[in-house]
Formats: structure tokens, sequence, C-alpha cells
């Protein structure tokens, strides 16, 4: 992306299967199924594009995979999540951690920490979410609690998230605050509150990417 006129593909994975969910670290990636309960896979792969499947491991929904210091951290829904599997050997990935508790239903990772989210019949206004520290990958450790109006689906920064605001149903909304204080709604897209009208597809803050249309987030105008 030297040239953002010109994009330059320096390496192509031709990895089978369907693979919506994809972790990098070095030369190694592992990739996943989000539509279904179906095993992770593992590659090793060479500069050339070349690759070799090392290990074929779990057999459960991921939403989400990401790499914090060599470990992979594995998101889903309703008991699954984190868990932390460590890849020293990658052709034998081991479980170190797996938190399936009722009380959460789903999370996501924003650096290392993991943010814990309720079931969605608890979502309100004022709902609390749980962090853990993975300061130590293989040891999280709880890192407090935090309240926000809106169901969490990211954590831009320490100053901004992402969520559907719970009064609206399925409406993306942008929050501010931090885990210190908690995050509140501080805009709503609510043209058209369908799931798969409101998707969030990244952002550069004021800018926004929901429902593949960029947005910017600007103080409200009153005469």
């Amino acid at each position: 992306m030297a040239d953002p006129e010109h994009p330059l593909e320096v390496l192509h994975l031709a990895v089978p299967g369907v693979n919506q969910v994809f972790a990098l670290n070095g030369n190694m990636v592992v990739v996943g199924n989000e539509k279904e309960v179906s095993p992770l896979g593992l590659y090793i792969f060479e500069p050339d594009g070349t690759f070799v499947e090392a290990a074929r491991f779990g057999d459960f929904y991921v939403a989400a995979v990401d790499f914090v210091d060599g470990y992979l951290v594995a998101s889903g829904y309703n008991k699954a999540h984190p868990r932390i599997c460590s890849l020293d050997d990658p052709s034998h990935p081991a479980l170190v951690y797996d938190d399936g508790g009722p009380e959460h239903w789903s999370g996501f990772l924003h650096g290392r920490q993991y943010v814990q989210i309720p079931p969605r019949d608890l979502i309100s206004g004022n709902t609390v979410y749980t962090r853990l520290d993975l300061t130590a990958p293989a040891l999280p450790v709880e890192a407090g609690t935090f309240r926000a109006d809106s169901r969490l689906v990211a954590m831009v920064d320490d100053t901004t998230a992402i969520g559907y605001y719970h009064v609206l149903g399925n409406a993306l909304s942008v929050l501010k605050g931090g885990p210190a204080s908690g995050y509140w709604t501080a805009a709503v897209i609510s043209e058209d509150p369908h799931y798969d009208l409101n998707l969030f597809g990244g952002c550069a803050p004021p800018y926004f990417v929901i429902s593949d249309r960029l947005w910017i987030l600007e103080d409200r105008i009153t005469p």
C-alpha cells in the first residue's frame, strides 16, 4: 500500500475451505469458519505462497481469532469465549484457558484486554461488562467491570466504542467514554435498524464505515 492508488499484492495464500475468520503470526496463519461449528486450521506458509497444514484443532463456532504474544485467542458466541491456545508446537495446539460460563454470551479482544459480553436478555441501558487482563495470556485475570448503554461489539480506542443501542434493537451506535467511566451512546444510525443493514466495517474516528457507507461523527448543531 506504499502507493494507495496502486496496491501491490505481495503474497496470496490459497487456503482451502470457507475461512472468513483468520489471524496471522509470523509465517503462521489460523483460519476458521464463522458460519458453523468446525475445527480451526493452522497453516505454515513460505514467502512464495506455498503452505502446509500443521494442525486442525477444536470443534466450535468461532467469531474471531487473534494472537497475543504467540497465544491464539478465539472468540465465539454462547459459552465460547475466550478460548486461549498455546501454539509453541504448531502441530499440537494446546488449550490453556477456556471460560465458557453461562454468565457471558460473547466477547472481543481490545489490545491485551478481553471484554466479556453478558447474555442478550440482560442487555439494558446500564449493562455491566467484565474485563480480563491478558498480559499473561495463559493466565487471564479479572481486570474489573464497566457499564455501557449499548450492546458492545468493539472498542476502537480508550475513548470510543461501537455497539447496538438497546432501545432501538439493532441500531448501530457510537459510544464515548472509557473502561474507568463506562461508555455512553453519542450517536445512533437509526435510518434502517436491521442487523444486515447496520454492519460495522471499521473506522478512523471521526469517520466510520457503517452499512457499506462512510459516515462522519459531528457535534449536533442546534439553532
